[in-house]
């Protein structure tokens, strides 16, 4: 992919809306302790990493269009990019600590959520994969039939 100014644009613009909903995600919850705000955090970046995990993993389909620069740019660079937060895990770790528990415990909430994301982007990634190879074969098989008859 390279960079210009409509892909930044794009990019921007899926950054923003991904912002907006995790922010309303947040005042949804009510946000008001260290412990939802830290249920939130996991939450909207399992969500995230699930929604880039199908996005990448669709790219197989032909002409499908999300394969296309601008989809990218917008949908897994901007919104997934802002809706997912590191920064925000990071504020949970800081937060947890200064609370009064024991320094392991947001230090394993950290590692569970890069081990959850991680597996779950994973896991996703390939059952999407293999959904769409499903999808495409169909389509040749349905192709095929049609030129036979």
């Amino acid at each position: 992919m390279t960079i210009s100014p409509r892909l930044l644009w794009l990019a921007f613009l899926g950054g923003s809306l991904g912002t907006m909903l995790r922010f309303g995600a947040g005042w949804l919850s009510g946000g008001n302790s260290t412990a939802v705000t830290s249920i939130v955090i996991l939450v909207v970046n399992l969500a995230g990493t699930a929604f880039l995990a199908w996005f990448n993993g669709v790219q197989v389909i032909p002409g499908i269009g999300l394969s296309r620069d601008t989809a990218k740019a917008f949908w897994a660079v901007g919104f997934a990019g802002g809706f997912t937060t590191m920064s925000g895990l990071a504020l949970a770790f800081v937060l947890s600590s200064m609370s009064g528990l024991p320094i392991y415990i947001p230090a394993l909430y950290v590692v569970f959520q890069i081990i959850a994301g991680v597996g779950l982007y994973i896991w996703i990634n390939r059952a999407t994969q293999k959904w769409a190879a499903f999808r495409v074969a169909m389509a040749k098989v349905v192709a095929k039939s049609k030129d036979v008859a």
